[in-house]
């Protein structure tokens, strides 16, 4: 599905097998498609932006082009696969590189939250009180919450729960902004929602 991940070796010989130039995209750290075949199965958009995640790598534009032309196809996906996904982005190795809120900053340069997440997706745009929240809105400190907690612990549950802490936040009335009274209980029917598509 990506150049780094379509390479063998010879185990008598130890020749590297690299038809696809992995090599020079893993120097570069680079998320590259291995050409039109990566639209056989939609859920390879979520595994590039995986890939991203674990390494602290980029995805190419004509990737992330690729990734966003499977978005109809990754609503046939199965709930199952897709927590298979994610339940991977909240293991992930920050000591060793790993950076897993780039798997959702990359699903949003590719224009697939919405799509898959679209309770995170409700987030974008959603202003906050500046002198509280100076990084911008919603998306932006839940992003910067979610690193934050992924370089505090390994905890599955805690990292789930600094993703999720401000759901509600997506559910706040327009005419109530950029302030979120009550949001810690929409949080709840927010989460629900998501819960009620997919199992987690």
């Amino acid at each position: 599905d990506t150049t780094m991940n379509s390479m063998a070796i010879d185990i008598l010989t130890d020749e590297i097998i690299d038809p696809y130039g992995g090599q020079r995209d893993i120097r570069k750290k680079m998320i590259r498609r291995t050409g039109k075949h990566f639209a056989e199965d939609p859920l390879r958009a979520l595994r590039a932006a995986r890939q991203a995640a674990e390494f602290g790598f980029e995805i190419d534009g004509d990737t992330l082009e690729a990734m966003e032309e499977l978005a109809g196809e990754l609503k046939t996906v199965s709930s199952e696969r897709i927590v298979g996904e994610l339940m991977r982005v909240l293991t992930v190795d920050c000591e060793q590189g790993g950076a897993p809120e780039r798997f959702f900053i990359m699903l949003r340069r590719a224009n697939l939250v919405e799509t898959v997440f679209p309770e995170l997706y409700a987030l974008i745009g959603k202003e906050q009180p500046a002198n509280w929240h100076p990084e911008g809105d919603s998306w932006n400190h839940t992003m910067l919450t979610f690193a934050l907690a992924c370089r505090k612990t390994t905890n599955v549950t805690g990292r789930f729960a600094a993703l999720v802490h401000d759901l509600g936040k997506g559910l706040t009335p327009a005419e109530v902004l950029p302030h979120h009274y009550g949001h810690e209980l929409r949080g709840l029917d927010a989460l629900r929602a998501w819960n009620d598509r997919m199992t987690l």
